[in-house]
């Protein structure tokens, strides 16, 4: 059996305030430039920044599943992955990543692929 541990992905590359967050929906979203980018998996929202490094944030509602163990074992997940893939990342974006249903069938390779297609299919790589 193969354990997996997951680094964190440091606070200044993460989106925790709720202002920040509302930044992503509505009319304020077109405003600043957002750009929105749908797979099976995620919704990839994002928009430029004007600083000089990338955060993230991701959405992981009760509709996924209502157990808070599943969920927030996805989000570090994905958080981990992002930590990874930080270098490659294009820089002075906030990223909002909102999972699908289907992303629960993933293992941890393939959510790794899909977040990178994704991140590809939004020209952020």
């Amino acid at each position: 059996m193969v354990t997996l541990f997951f680094c964190m992905l440091e606070k200044k590359y993460r989106i925790t305030k709720q202002k920040e967050f509302d930044q992503f929906f509505g009319q304020n979203f077109k405003k600043l430039g957002g750009r929105s980018v749908s797979t099976k998996e995620f919704v990839f929202k994002y928009y430029e920044n004007g600083q000089k490094l990338s955060r993230f944030a991701f959405i992981t509602s009760n509709k996924l599943d209502n157990r808070a163990t599943v969920r927030n074992k996805l989000r570090r997940q994905l958080r981990d992955v992002v930590r990874l893939n930080l270098l490659k990342l294009k820089k002075n974006v906030d990223v909002l990543l909102v999972c699908q249903k289907p992303i629960l069938k993933l293992d941890y390779e393939q959510l790794e692929q899909a977040m990178v297609s994704a991140a590809k299919k939004a020209r952020l790589l």
